[in-house]
């Protein structure tokens, strides 16, 4: 029997870029970041500096927030980012903005922001990402796997869904195996998802993204995944 979430997210993907020392993403582009408790900060591009998320009580005086990489080894949050990728934090405050000290290139920053503080991961985790998945099966990987946090992009013209199977690649039939978990996320919509009790998966991990919960018809768009798993 599958377990299935359906996540939308708290906010709505708020993106930005510069090729110049300042705000990537300014404070007034991020709306009522006073109700919310964490977020994960997506960062892409050509570029090379420093890029850090930052919080302020009266929108002039700002401090650092403090971030993790959400597919690093296990260790305390850093202050700032320093290449591409996925970074979760938690913050108390009224603005919060996305700033960088340029040494070259564009960088591309996107936000999100949820009412729940993150549980960081624990141990040593890769990160797998999939930019076209959909309802052909893929293996983030063959064996045993834990999950402790996952980002989906759903850019289709339905609700998507990602299918998750604890099973061998050789014994999945999407359509036909009952999935493990699945995740629903709304047209056109971005959801990060990160797990205070890892999803731990005993055989092995298989994807595919859907139109239906346990279907096997693609999208009109291939989904976008990444995921922390080890």
């Amino acid at each position: 029997m599958s377990n299935s979430i359906f996540y939308a997210p708290s906010n709505a993907p708020i993106t930005g870029s510069s090729a110049a020392t300042g705000a990537i993403i300014a404070a007034s582009a991020i709306a009522g970041a006073s109700r919310f408790r964490s977020g994960v900060l997506r960062l892409s591009g050509t570029w090379a500096g420093i890029v850090l998320v930052e919080a302020s009580q009266d929108g002039t005086n700002y401090r650092t927030v403090a971030v993790r990489n959400v597919g690093a080894t296990t260790g305390a949050p850093v202050g700032a980012a320093i290449a591409n990728g996925f970074y979760a934090f938690n913050y108390t405050a009224q603005y919060l903005k996305v700033t960088w000290t340029r040494t070259s290139g564009t960088c591309v920053a996107g936000i999100e922001l949820a009412p729940l503080p993150v549980e960081f991961p624990v141990g040593t985790s890769t990160v797998y990402y999939n930019g076209a998945l959909s309802a052909t099966k893929a293996v983030p990987k063959a064996g045993p796997a834990v999950i402790s946090a996952i980002h989906i992009y759903n850019p289709s013209d339905a609700v998507g869904y990602l299918q998750v199977f604890d099973a061998l690649t050789a014994n999945v039939t999407v359509g036909s195996t009952a999935p493990t978990f699945t995740f629903a996320v709304a047209t056109v919509a971005a959801g990060t998802i990160t797990f205070p009790a890892p999803l731990e998966l005993a055989t092995g991990c298989v994807v595919a993204f859907t139109t239906t919960a346990t279907g096997s018809s693609a999208p009109s768009t291939a989904g976008v995944v990444t995921m922390a798993i080890r």
